[in-house]
């Protein structure tokens, strides 16, 4: 379990309208009030804004326990939010939901058309596809999958507010991806060093059907690699370099 089982995040993924931003916010708000009177029991908990990132359409709540004795409901809490991504994903449990958690579902799922693709609910420990399907339609089998790997990215919008985390934009889309330290990591003023730059991110990803990774976790090494440019290929002379024309120089560091 993560050391900030406290927070939630909605992600929206494609292009956003401010309409379609203000929407989400609103069911994302009234989804953190549903799961709050439902898990616990009364106890006065509040939800504070501790993460929204400019440029992307990312954010993050953090539950908080007013009384340090109620700390439990917050983890069951939580879990209430889980068990919502998780039946929205599957399509299943929608009966069982009270009317405000089936008009909610029916607010995240209205999001999802045009160029906004996807919508998902995120935490330290797992994502759920709320709404939305794979980009392309011969992408068969589950909306995700998990797996060991490594991503290659720009390391931007970093954040140490609840868990430690930043966002990377991957080399081939230029899309967020966004990386979780894992528990205990005292990573930040290494991760300030790393701000910008080009790394190679090594992890359990999570991915989509279409094999975007989304979200990287149990993070086993963050590498600077060298940023190739295609600048570097300006005013080559021919055969200066070899065989290889000033052409190839320029697709091929493009392609790395």
């Amino acid at each position: 379990m993560s050391q900030h089982p406290s927070e939630l995040t909605l992600a929206l993924d494609g292009e956003v309208t401010p309409e379609a931003l203000a929407k989400a916010a609103a069911a994302f708000a009234r989804l953190l009030d549903a799961i709050s009177q439902e898990g616990a029991s009364g106890a006065p908990l509040e939800w504070i804004i501790s993460d929204l990132r400019s440029g992307s359409s990312v954010l993050t709540a953090e539950c908080r326990a007013t009384d340090p004795a109620d700390a439990a409901r917050v983890r069951t809490v939580i879990a209430r939010g889980h068990r919502f991504g998780e039946e929205m994903e599957h399509g299943n449990g929608s009966t069982k939901k009270t009317p405000a958690l089936r008009e909610i579902e029916a607010s995240f799922r209205s999001l999802a058309r045009g160029r906004l693709v996807r919508v998902r609910l995120e935490s330290p420990e797992r994502d759920y596809i709320l709404a939305g399907f794979p980009r392309s339609e011969a992408a068969p089998g589950p909306l995700k999958t998990i797996a060991v790997g490594s991503v290659r990215g720009r390391v931007q919008a970093m954040n140490s507010h609840g868990s430690m985390r930043f966002t990377l934009y991957d080399v081939n889309d230029d899309k967020g991806v966004s990386c979780y330290l894992p528990e205990g990591s005292d990573s930040e003023q290494e991760m300030l060093g790393l701000w910008g730059k080009l790394v190679e991110v090594e992890g359990r990803i999570t991915r989509d059907a279409d094999g975007r990774p989304l979200s990287i976790r149990d993070i086993a090494g963050i590498s600077a690699i060298e940023d190739p440019s295609w600048r570097q290929a300006i005013g080559a002379a021919p055969g200066f370099l070899g065989n290889e024309s000033a052409e190839d120089i320029i697709r091929r560091a493009r392609d790395e």
